[in-house]
């Protein structure tokens, strides 16, 4: 009864809290069951919103589990032979008043963050930002920054500014120039030259580094400490992706290290890993998430963090080969920067009810599963897409359901046994 029960609330929670339910089936379903389909691996996966209090999910996993994927300290048997750094957030540490401009700036960016790595021996650093983004061309997160723009506004005083390494920074507010789109596209361009004019010196013969979002088109160069090699396009790392988080993908993928260090506290980093397991059984990868002033480092070991998946007991009904494609589209539907979020509902509440009811709403035994993303079959991921907010609505508005129907009173004891 309980199945009959949520398919029925389902449709009812669809139809009154949903805007034009016929609407977001046809033109957001296939948006965003497309996005994660297994072509598009690092391309086109969204840059996931996850909560602030959600750092990695681990209230959805057990104390054992977590232990073994959240950790303070690397192995002290483990050696990173490739880092790849998510450099956006670099930009958000105010210049010492000794750096008078970007290429002092610039400096003071490769001793903090670059060489304590190349130090401990480290051969091959990738450092990205985002790249330039076309903000007239169609993209739902466009138009989420142009709305943020607006809400945040700009101060009437603000000049835009076009910086070059040699500008001088001492006297201008970085905080207004970084929360400026504009200048701050400028700020990284500027960057990426001062790199490219300093950074070599300091690099040995066989060490390189991969700056990618400072030039056009999305490429990255390769900078070697070798004196006899110049700047080189990486032809391997080149991606349609402006976002630096879904790029680090494509250069964890494609480097030839086996042990990868990834910096960024942006959660939306493990997320887009997830459906990449495959891709990464050959390599291992710590995630670095802690921020920049924290005290306390703090690592997500990405093998393990599928293996708990694979072992959790709560998911043994679900297929194996599914599983990391099934949490992507978990992470997609519960709000990202092409779905909107559910009012209410944040990831936590979507990952505690999803590891509650997981047979029912993505099991062998239902019609279709969240991993259904592709042309042929997506029809069928709608069915459990449908299945995961009716449930989700349902455990939230429970008591209020029952209140409305009397009538239901004879199955309160197998919805109370559902609800434990």
């Amino acid at each position: 009864m309980l199945p009959l029960l949520l398919a029925a609330f389902t449709s009812c929670c669809l139809h009154f809290l949903l805007p034009s339910t016929s609407c977001c089936r046809h033109c957001l379903l296939p948006l965003l069951l497309v996005a994660s389909t297994s072509c598009c691996l690092y391309f086109l996966l969204p840059l996931l919103l996850v909560a602030s209090t959600s750092v990695a999910s681990t209230s959805c996993f057990s104390s054992a589990l977590t232990e073994r994927v959240v950790t303070d300290t690397l192995p002290t048997d483990w050696k990173a032979d490739t880092v790849i750094l998510d450099a956006m957030f670099f930009l958000n540490c105010k210049p010492l008043r000794n750096a008078h401009t970007i290429c002092d700036f610039s400096k003071f960016l490769f001793d903090r963050f670059l060489l304590p790595h190349y130090q401990a021996k480290v051969n091959e650093v990738h450092m990205l930002f985002d790249a330039p983004r076309d903000m007239n061309k169609f993209n739902p997160k466009v138009y989420e920054q142009k709305r943020r723009d607006n809400s945040i506004g700009c101060a009437s005083s603000h000049q835009h500014v076009k910086f070059n390494p040699s500008t001088e920074i001492a006297t201008i507010s970085w905080s207004s120039f970084i929360s400026c789109r504009e200048c701050k596209c400028s700020v990284i361009e500027a960057i990426g030259l001062a790199f490219l004019q300093s950074v070599r010196l300091q690099l040995r013969p066989e060490q390189v580094l991969y700056l990618s979002g400072c030039f056009g088109n999305n490429s990255t160069l390769m900078l070697s400490g070798n004196p006899k090699s110049l700047p080189s396009p990486a032809s391997n790392y080149k991606s349609n992706s402006a976002e630096a988080d879904m790029r680090i993908w494509c250069h964890a993928t494609q480097t030839t290290g086996r042990h990868i260090l990834i910096y960024s506290p942006d959660t939306d980093i493990y997320n887009i890993g997830l459906s990449l397991f495959e891709i990464l059984t050959n390599k291992d990868v710590y995630l670095q998430i802690n921020v920049l002033h924290s005290q306390t480092k703090l690592y997500i070991h990405i093998n393990n963090l599928i293996k708990a998946l694979q072992l959790d007991p709560d998911l043994a009904n679900l297929e194996k080969s599914k599983l990391a494609n099934i949490f992507q589209m978990l992470f997609i539907t519960s709000g990202c920067d092409y779905v909107s979020f559910f009012s209410g509902h944040g990831k936590s509440a979507f990952f505690q009810v999803f590891f509650q009811h997981a047979d029912f709403i993505t099991g062998r035994s239902m019609p279709g599963s969240l991993s259904d993303s592709g042309e042929k079959n997506k029809e069928n991921g709608f069915l459990a897409f449908l299945r995961l907010i009716g449930t989700l609505y349902f455990k939230k508005h429970y008591s209020a359901i029952v209140s409305l129907k009397p009538h239901t009173n004879c199955l309160m004891p197998a919805m109370e046994q559902t609800n434990t």
